[in-house]
């Protein structure tokens, strides 16, 4: 059979990148809107599929959503294997006949090479559909878009009996998943090259896409924020409705309070499912105004009383004197006991309840994340957690037919993280406690509460 030749000329930086992708097994790569990495990936993936020499071969694109997904890939597979549709070759009497290489599966989006291997292009919002299977290679396109647990509990196996690869690549949306892991590939890189690691960042300023002039003008029409986000692949710049800029945490992470002896206060969210953690976080005032992170611990799986004492044997170690609940859900059997078993202040919160600003805020939640958010703003705070500040990059609002913010729910966050936003809500909790700080509980060297008066957050 004559050799058949792929529709494909790669263009730089896309002539840089497949030789990374073909010698790293883990490959991170974000780039600007409009470089070409959709069609980079599909041809590599096409690439790798027809090369292997090993039989029933899979592959798979996966994005976010599996409409998403077919809009994005199916036209450009069609395209750049249409020579393997109808592929020409002369038996030994010259007469020329055509075998079908490759064959289309529209309802499953799947293509079939010559019966050898087999490329997927899936949705990650119906993970489960994809347990069970390997992989020999995947692509997951807008990582910071799907859940991470997809990866590390669905995709990671699959790769296991094929020593399969991955290429995670996207346009940065904030401090998530997807900012995690091209931390950790670039690192692995730069301690060994040759390694599974590979990270590639292309920025619109240095891949030459577009001419100067072109670049210019989207820069002149677009907003800072987002330009900085979409063409300069900025990990700090958050998406429009993100609570939190990634400026904002990451000046939180840097933060360097002292410890001064000040009041400590604490916030409990409860578990609402079986999966969820319960999450204390427990904090010093480090004045004026400033609160420190010093304990941020979480369990699951433990029913009410577990929970209770768990929180009565915290006070008793970090010495906190106010302590507010999520009161919602199963929050009620937890306050009234350790309203009987503390002798210090429990609060509790009700995040569904009317907001004091009632005419800017849906309920008490919404208004209560901005009130942390003009903490993180003034550089108020210092938190160091991990986790909480991921799932606090992920905090999204929106607003109601009434023009009021409204948060996106418990539920959602789930659906879009992975799990249930459980540090992220602690903290923002801890924000009622934060905004009175205007009368201090200060811890004298001889243990004493000795009442000191600040001048308490402006709102």
């Amino acid at each position: 059979m004559n050799e058949l030749l792929i529709p494909y000329r790669a263009r730089h930086p896309q002539t840089e990148i497949h030789p990374q992708l073909e010698s790293h097994r883990f490959s991170v790569l974000v780039t600007h809107r409009q470089m070409g990495k959709t069609v980079c990936a599909i041809n590599h993936l096409i690439k790798m599929a027809i090369k292997n020499p090993r039989p029933a071969a899979r592959y798979f694109y996966i994005a976010p959503y599996r409409n998403q997904a077919k809009n994005l890939t199916w036209d450009y597979f069609k395209r750049f294997l249409s020579a393997f549709v109808r592929a020409p070759y002369k038996d030994r009497n010259g007469s020329t006949h055509y075998a079908q290489l490759v064959k289309f599966n529209e309802s499953e989006l799947s293509v079939d090479i010559n019966g050898k291997a087999l490329i997927r292009v899936v949705g990650a919002d119906n993970p489960d559909a994809l347990r069970g299977n390997y992989a020999d290679g995947v692509v997951l396109d807008e990582f910071g878009d799907i859940r991470p647990d997809v990866y590390t509990e669905i995709i990671r196996p699959m790769l296991i009996s094929r020593n399969g690869w991955v290429v995670f690549m996207g346009t940065p949306k904030g401090q998530n998943q997807f900012y995690d892991i091209y931390l950790h590939a670039a690192s692995e890189y730069a301690k060994k090259p040759n390694g599974d690691w590979w990270a590639g960042m292309y920025r619109a300023d240095e891949t030459g896409v577009f001419p100067a002039e072109e670049l210019a003008q989207i820069k002149k029409e677009t907003a800072e924020n987002i330009f900085k986000r979409e063409y300069l692949c900025d990990f700090s710049t958050s998406a429009e409705d993100c609570v939190f800029s990634g400026e904002m945490l990451m000046q939180a992470e840097k933060n360097n309070f002292a410890f001064s002896g000040g009041e400590r206060v604490a916030a409990l969210d409860l578990a609402r499912y079986g999966t969820d953690n319960t999450v204390l976080a427990v904090w010093e005032y480090a004045g004026p105004n400033k609160w420190k992170e010093v304990s941020i611990e979480a369990w699951n799986g433990k029913d009410a009383m577990y929970t209770v004492g768990r929180v009565a044997d915290a006070s008793k170690t970090y010495k906190f004197n106010r302590l507010i609940v999520d009161g919602d859900g199963m929050g009620g059997p937890v306050i009234d006991r350790l309203k009987e078993v503390v002798s210090f202040e429990v609060q509790e919160f009700h995040g569904g309840h009317v907001a004091e600003d009632a005419e800017r805020f849906a309920n008490k939640r919404a208004e209560t994340y901005f009130a942390l958010h003009d903490f993180f703003e003034k550089g108020y705070v210092e938190l160091k957690h991990k986790p909480a500040l991921t799932e606090l990059a992920m905090v999204t609002y929106s607003f109601n037919s009434k023009g009021q913010i409204k948060m996106f729910s418990k539920e959602e966050l789930r659906n879009k993280g992975g799990k249930s936003p459980d540090y992220a809500d602690a903290v923002m909790m801890s924000a009622v406690l934060f905004k009175r700080s205007n009368a201090v509980h200060f811890r004298g060297n001889n243990g004493r509460r000795i009442l000191t008066a600040y001048g308490g957050f402006d709102f």
